[in-house]
């Protein structure tokens, strides 16, 4: 028996490099734009950890690829409904208990590498995750 406890484990994706559509100008509305991804996902390990079994853990390729149909097929007017996609999608694997999700939209205004938006999402009391 181990002498402490084991806290959530978590998962990093960052900076996951996508194309959408993004914006509401005429030329946003035609051409795709650049965009990165990044989020945190936490979820009980403990499983995975006691058994070495990828099963008792979150699938971090499926996440991303039940994000990728969502992103590249959708046309979204503003980023908070974009991250709220992605959010929406990353909470459907009942394993996470905790996910922030970040969207970065490059070149979005001269002289700035990227503006963001950030949303977070939990099943339990936030603070039990954090």
């Amino acid at each position: 028996m181990e002498p402490f406890s084991l806290g959530l484990a978590t998962i990093e994706i960052n900076d996951l490099r996508m194309q959408c559509f993004i914006g509401v100008n005429e030329d946003e509305m035609l051409h795709k734009q650049d965009i990165l991804i990044s989020m945190t996902l936490l979820y009980d390990g403990s499983q995975a950890i006691a058994d070495s079994d990828v099963d008792g853990g979150v699938d971090y390729d499926a996440v991303v690829s039940a994000i990728l149909p969502c992103v590249e097929e959708g046309r979204f007017a503003v980023l908070e409904r974009l991250v709220h996609e992605v959010l929406s999608k990353v909470m459907t694997f009942n394993a996470v208990r905790f996910a922030r999700v970040r969207v970065e939209r490059l070149l979005a205004l001269r002289h700035v590498r990227s503006v963001g938006v950030t949303l977070t999402a939990w099943r339990t009391q936030p603070e039990l995750c954090a």
